[in-house]
């Protein structure tokens, strides 16, 4: 009995098909994704980074400076940092999608690091995406 490896089997034949251009192409990640999708996510995370953005300037840096407690300065700043690196994941592939260049893309996400600024951009990303418009 002898055994059978893909070595001793006889080569396939090559099939010459041509595709139609209406054939499926294979596509990337960004273009399986709805425009829809990414927006609602750079939405949230948006308000998500905004408000402990807000909390950490407004009330937990008063706390440190005036009540010498810089625990609440630790943690929100801590979890912010965390929160704002998915917020730039969700502005790049926002960006990606919308097909914005570098300065767009880089404005949206410093718009981000500004206390208060990432609610009134995010309004008017949603604005003008909504509106098939560009970004910023």
């Amino acid at each position: 009995m002898t055994e059978i490896n893909d070595t001793d089997a006889p080569p396939k034949a090559k099939r010459n098909v041509k595709r139609r251009p209406s054939a499926r192409r294979k596509s990337n990640f960004i273009d399986r994704i709805k425009v829809a999708t990414v927006l609602r996510n750079y939405r949230i995370m948006a308000w998500i980074v905004g408000v402990p953005l807000a909390v950490l300037i407004l009330v937990a840096v008063p706390l440190k400076y005036l009540a010498d407690n810089p625990t609440p300065v630790t943690v929100i700043g801590i979890a912010h940092g965390y929160l704002y690196l998915i917020f730039i994941i969700t502005a790049v592939l926002l960006s990606l999608k919308r097909h914005w260049d570098i300065k767009r893309t880089l404005i949206v996400i410093l718009c981000g690091t500004i206390p208060l600024v990432s609610f009134y951009t995010e309004h008017v990303v949603h604005k003008k995406v909504l509106a098939g418009e560009p970004g910023w």
